[in-house]
Protein backbone atom coordinates (compact mmCIF):
# COMPACT_ATOMS: atom_id res chain seq x y z
CA UNK A 1 0.00 0.00 0.00
CA UNK A 2 3.06 2.19 0.24
CA UNK A 3 2.88 2.93 -3.49
CA UNK A 4 -0.63 4.36 -3.15
CA UNK A 5 0.49 6.97 -0.62
CA UNK A 6 -0.65 10.44 -1.70
CA UNK A 7 2.26 12.85 -1.96
CA UNK A 8 0.70 15.85 -3.78
CA UNK A 9 -2.84 17.18 -4.17
CA UNK A 10 -3.06 19.85 -6.85
CA UNK A 11 -5.34 22.87 -6.77
CA UNK A 12 -8.80 22.94 -8.35
CA UNK A 13 -8.67 23.53 -12.07
CA UNK A 14 -11.82 24.97 -13.73
CA UNK A 15 -12.97 22.78 -16.60
CA UNK A 16 -15.70 23.72 -19.10
CA UNK A 17 -16.96 26.42 -16.72
CA UNK A 18 -18.94 23.91 -14.65
CA UNK A 19 -16.48 21.31 -13.35
CA UNK A 20 -13.20 21.30 -11.45
CA UNK A 21 -10.41 18.78 -11.78
CA UNK A 22 -8.64 17.63 -8.64
CA UNK A 23 -5.23 16.28 -9.52
CA UNK A 24 -3.81 13.76 -7.01
CA UNK A 25 -0.24 12.53 -7.37
CA UNK A 26 0.59 9.20 -5.81
CA UNK A 27 3.76 7.19 -5.84
CA UNK A 28 1.99 4.86 -8.23
CA UNK A 29 1.26 7.62 -10.78
CA UNK A 30 -1.17 10.45 -11.53
CA UNK A 31 -4.84 10.14 -10.71
CA UNK A 32 -7.44 12.55 -12.11
CA UNK A 33 -10.74 12.96 -10.33
CA UNK A 34 -13.50 15.13 -11.79
CA UNK A 35 -15.77 16.60 -9.13
CA UNK A 36 -18.51 19.20 -8.93
CA UNK A 37 -17.94 22.09 -6.56
CA UNK A 38 -20.16 24.98 -5.50
CA UNK A 39 -18.30 28.10 -6.49
CA UNK A 40 -18.69 31.12 -8.70
CA UNK A 41 -17.82 30.26 -12.30
CA UNK A 42 -15.95 32.96 -14.20
CA UNK A 43 -17.71 32.77 -17.57
CA UNK A 44 -21.21 32.98 -19.06
CA UNK A 45 -21.41 29.35 -20.18
CA UNK A 46 -23.20 26.33 -18.73
CA UNK A 47 -22.22 22.72 -19.31
CA UNK A 48 -25.40 20.61 -19.27
CA UNK A 49 -23.71 17.19 -19.06
CA UNK A 50 -24.41 17.10 -15.34
CA UNK A 51 -28.14 16.96 -16.08
CA UNK A 52 -27.89 13.73 -18.02
CA UNK A 53 -27.60 11.62 -14.87
CA UNK A 54 -29.34 13.99 -12.50
CA UNK A 55 -32.58 12.53 -11.14
CA UNK A 56 -33.99 15.96 -10.28
CA UNK A 57 -33.50 17.14 -13.87
CA UNK A 58 -32.33 20.56 -12.75
CA UNK A 59 -29.16 22.37 -11.75
CA UNK A 60 -28.46 25.65 -9.96
CA UNK A 61 -25.66 27.91 -11.18
CA UNK A 62 -23.80 31.08 -10.26
CA UNK A 63 -21.88 32.80 -13.07
CA UNK A 64 -19.63 35.83 -13.10
CA UNK A 65 -17.65 37.51 -15.87
CA UNK A 66 -16.11 40.88 -16.66
CA UNK A 67 -17.70 41.64 -20.02
CA UNK A 68 -16.48 43.94 -22.75
CA UNK A 69 -17.85 47.53 -22.88
CA UNK A 70 -21.34 47.70 -24.32
CA UNK A 71 -22.24 49.91 -27.29
CA UNK A 72 -25.61 51.57 -26.60
CA UNK A 73 -27.14 54.26 -28.82
CA UNK A 74 -23.74 55.48 -29.96
CA UNK A 75 -22.24 55.53 -26.45
CA UNK A 76 -19.78 53.04 -24.98
CA UNK A 77 -20.82 51.86 -21.53
CA UNK A 78 -18.18 50.37 -19.26
CA UNK A 79 -19.00 47.76 -16.63
CA UNK A 80 -17.88 48.34 -13.06
CA UNK A 81 -16.77 44.90 -11.99
CA UNK A 82 -18.14 41.56 -13.21
CA UNK A 83 -21.69 40.84 -14.34
CA UNK A 84 -23.26 38.23 -12.06
CA UNK A 85 -25.97 35.73 -12.97
CA UNK A 86 -27.69 33.37 -10.54
CA UNK A 87 -30.24 30.90 -11.78
CA UNK A 88 -31.40 27.41 -12.65
CA UNK A 89 -31.37 25.17 -15.70
CA UNK A 90 -34.04 22.47 -15.96
CA UNK A 91 -34.38 19.64 -18.46
CA UNK A 92 -37.93 19.20 -19.81
CA UNK A 93 -38.23 16.50 -22.48
CA UNK A 94 -35.72 17.51 -25.16
CA UNK A 95 -35.49 21.13 -24.01
CA UNK A 96 -33.45 22.96 -21.41
CA UNK A 97 -35.21 25.81 -19.62
CA UNK A 98 -32.86 28.41 -18.20
CA UNK A 99 -34.00 31.11 -15.80
CA UNK A 100 -31.68 33.62 -14.20
CA UNK A 101 -31.37 36.86 -12.26
CA UNK A 102 -28.79 39.34 -13.52
CA UNK A 103 -26.90 41.99 -11.60
CA UNK A 104 -24.57 44.50 -13.25
CA UNK A 105 -23.16 47.96 -12.57
CA UNK A 106 -22.54 50.36 -15.46
CA UNK A 107 -20.45 53.53 -15.39
CA UNK A 108 -22.90 56.05 -16.86
CA UNK A 109 -22.92 59.80 -17.49
CA UNK A 110 -25.59 61.86 -15.77
CA UNK A 111 -27.83 63.61 -18.29
CA UNK A 112 -28.00 66.73 -16.08
CA UNK A 113 -24.54 67.33 -14.62
CA UNK A 114 -22.55 65.14 -17.07
CA UNK A 115 -20.60 63.47 -14.25
CA UNK A 116 -19.86 59.75 -14.30
CA UNK A 117 -21.57 57.58 -11.71
CA UNK A 118 -22.19 53.86 -11.04
CA UNK A 119 -25.67 52.69 -12.03
CA UNK A 120 -26.80 49.26 -10.86
CA UNK A 121 -29.23 47.22 -12.93
CA UNK A 122 -31.04 44.11 -11.70
CA UNK A 123 -33.10 42.14 -14.16
CA UNK A 124 -34.07 38.57 -15.05
CA UNK A 125 -34.62 36.30 -18.05
CA UNK A 126 -36.16 32.99 -19.08
CA UNK A 127 -34.96 31.14 -22.17
CA UNK A 128 -35.51 27.73 -23.78
CA UNK A 129 -32.65 25.83 -25.45
CA UNK A 130 -32.72 22.73 -27.68
CA UNK A 131 -30.03 20.73 -29.44
CA UNK A 132 -32.00 21.09 -32.67
CA UNK A 133 -34.20 24.15 -32.22
CA UNK A 134 -37.45 23.93 -34.14
CA UNK A 135 -39.37 26.72 -32.45
CA UNK A 136 -38.99 30.47 -32.66
CA UNK A 137 -38.53 30.83 -28.89
CA UNK A 138 -35.87 28.11 -28.62
CA UNK A 139 -32.14 28.75 -29.03
CA UNK A 140 -29.56 26.18 -30.06
CA UNK A 141 -26.73 24.58 -28.11
CA UNK A 142 -23.04 24.38 -28.94
CA UNK A 143 -22.37 20.76 -28.08
CA UNK A 144 -23.09 20.50 -24.35
CA UNK A 145 -22.61 24.22 -23.80
CA UNK A 146 -25.29 26.86 -23.22
CA UNK A 147 -23.85 30.33 -23.87
CA UNK A 148 -25.79 32.95 -21.92
CA UNK A 149 -23.79 36.07 -22.79
CA UNK A 150 -26.10 37.38 -25.54
CA UNK A 151 -29.21 36.77 -23.42
CA UNK A 152 -27.67 38.50 -20.42
CA UNK A 153 -26.66 41.53 -22.49
CA UNK A 154 -30.08 41.75 -24.11
CA UNK A 155 -31.81 41.71 -20.72
CA UNK A 156 -29.51 44.47 -19.48
CA UNK A 157 -29.99 46.67 -22.56
CA UNK A 158 -33.75 46.67 -21.99
CA UNK A 159 -33.18 48.20 -18.54
CA UNK A 160 -30.70 50.94 -19.45
CA UNK A 161 -32.28 54.37 -18.82
CA UNK A 162 -32.49 56.74 -21.77
CA UNK A 163 -31.65 59.75 -19.58
CA UNK A 164 -29.64 58.45 -16.63
CA UNK A 165 -29.47 60.56 -13.47
CA UNK A 166 -26.83 60.39 -10.77
CA UNK A 167 -29.63 61.43 -8.40
CA UNK A 168 -33.23 62.54 -8.68
CA UNK A 169 -32.14 65.67 -6.80
CA UNK A 170 -29.34 66.46 -9.28
CA UNK A 171 -29.32 70.23 -9.98
CA UNK A 172 -27.39 69.91 -13.22
CA UNK A 173 -25.10 72.46 -14.85
CA UNK A 174 -25.64 76.19 -14.91
CA UNK A 175 -26.77 77.03 -18.46
CA UNK A 176 -24.82 80.31 -18.30
CA UNK A 177 -21.39 79.49 -16.84
CA UNK A 178 -21.48 75.69 -16.95
CA UNK A 179 -20.63 75.10 -13.28
CA UNK A 180 -21.91 71.96 -11.61
CA UNK A 181 -24.56 73.31 -9.26
CA UNK A 182 -24.32 70.14 -7.14
CA UNK A 183 -20.82 71.25 -6.14
CA UNK A 184 -20.88 75.04 -6.30
CA UNK A 185 -23.59 77.66 -6.58
CA UNK A 186 -22.98 80.50 -9.01
CA UNK A 187 -24.26 84.09 -9.27
CA UNK A 188 -25.56 83.79 -12.81
CA UNK A 189 -29.00 85.07 -13.72
CA UNK A 190 -30.98 82.25 -15.26
CA UNK A 191 -34.08 83.89 -16.67
CA UNK A 192 -35.97 81.56 -18.94
CA UNK A 193 -37.35 83.54 -21.87
CA UNK A 194 -39.51 82.02 -24.59
CA UNK A 195 -37.50 82.52 -27.82
CA UNK A 196 -40.68 83.72 -29.52
CA UNK A 197 -40.85 86.60 -27.01
CA UNK A 198 -37.14 87.45 -27.01
CA UNK A 199 -37.54 90.35 -29.47
CA UNK A 200 -40.43 91.77 -27.44
CA UNK A 201 -38.31 91.60 -24.28
CA UNK A 202 -35.48 93.46 -26.01
CA UNK A 203 -37.97 96.15 -27.15
CA UNK A 204 -39.17 96.86 -23.58
CA UNK A 205 -35.61 96.88 -22.26
CA UNK A 206 -34.62 99.46 -24.89
CA UNK A 207 -37.57 101.64 -23.84
CA UNK A 208 -36.35 101.66 -20.26
CA UNK A 209 -32.82 102.73 -21.16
Amino acid sequence: MQEAEIIIIAFFLPLFCMYSAVLILTKGGWVYIIVLVDYEVVCMKLNIRELEGNLTGKMDFLLSEVLKPLLFKGDTLEFEGPVKVKGEVKKVDDSYLVSGKVKAVFIMQCSRCLSDFPHEIRTSFNQRFKREPDQEDAMGLKGDIIDLESIVLESLILEIPIKPLCSEACRGLCPVCGKDRNIEECECRREMVDPRLASLKEFFESQND
